[in-house]
């Protein structure tokens, strides 16, 4: 994650643009947010949803 950081601090057109982002909007804070974040980054968005995921699992194996 910290190569990706430093990649779209030298050019963030360069991850902006594929994208279809542009600068200054909410979608340009938002990707920077998630750029920036400390969460689990890969198939769940956030953190919580994998622990809302886990306990959902948990109940629906004792139901």
């Amino acid at each position: 994650n910290q190569g990706m950081i430093d990649e779209y601090e030298k050019a963030p057109q360069t991850l902006l643009e594929p994208l279809g982002i542009t600068a200054g909007t909410s979608d340009h804070f938002q990707f920077e947010h998630r750029l920036h974040s400390k969460d689990v980054k890969g198939f769940f968005t956030t953190g919580n949803s994998a622990g809302s995921f886990a306990l959902f699992a948990a109940f629906a194996g004792i139901a």
